[in-house]
């Protein structure tokens, strides 16, 4: 059992540090996109393969949803302040220059980016690996590592930090609630923060302002 354990933690650390670095090597950061799409597939058809219950993917509890929201309220005026002092010149650079493409991301962004990024990071790490950590601190933290590692394709320290934190923030969600949809909203309203405030520029390797120009 334990040698299962250790083969699987192998695994972990090999989808946790190939991707990234083949994506780095061959610049293929403008693609990140669909790639997510693709392994969110393969990640649903394993689940599936497992039987998983998607039935909680609209686990729905107001008042975390209330908690959600007061949370992301405090973290966009934490980052806005943050954004304005430190990065001014980009501060809501996009709503404000560029609207269309800010809004088709905040249409967009949960859909093609919050919500696979979730089947994968949260759904199918969670029912892969969860039993290779004995403690819920231990899941967490690995959890935000794999997720922060998974951006260091965008070259930026300050974009490993910040996803980290996120990270923790969504790894929590996911495993007190255990709803695909809450962890996704939670995403999806912190990204669009990120992307209002200017942030999104740190992304500038991505696809994603290239397929938002285009739709």
């Amino acid at each position: 059992m334990k040698t299962k354990n250790y083969i699987k933690f192998i695994e972990l650390l090999l989808l946790t540090t190939l991707p990234p670095s083949i994506i780095i090597i061959y610049e293929l950061q403008r693609y990140v996109i669909p790639i997510i799409i693709i392994l969110c597939i393969f990640a649903i058809i394993y689940l599936k393969k497992f039987n998983y219950k998607f039935s909680p993917f609209l686990n729905f509890n107001r008042a975390i949803f209330y908690k959600i929201l007061k949370r992301n309220l405090f973290i966009g005026i934490l980052m806005g302040c943050i954004t304005y002092i430190f990065f001014s010149s980009q501060f809501m650079f996009l709503p404000v220059l560029n609207f269309k493409s800010w809004l088709l991301i905040i249409i967009f962004y949960p859909i093609l980016s919050a919500l696979p990024q979730e089947i994968i990071y949260r759904s199918f790490f969670f029912y892969r690996y969860f039993h290779l950590f004995n403690s819920k601190k231990n899941v967490i933290l690995f959890n935000a590592i794999v997720f922060s590692l998974a951006h260091s394709i965008y070259l930026n320290y300050f974009i490993i930090i910040l996803t980290f934190i996120a990270g923790i923030i969504f790894a929590k969600n996911y495993y007190c609630n255990r709803s695909i949809f809450l962890v996704t909203l939670d995403h999806s309203i912190l990204g669009s923060i990120i992307f209002s405030l200017g942030l999104g520029h740190f992304f500038y390797k991505s696809n994603v302002e290239y397929i938002y120009s285009i739709l």
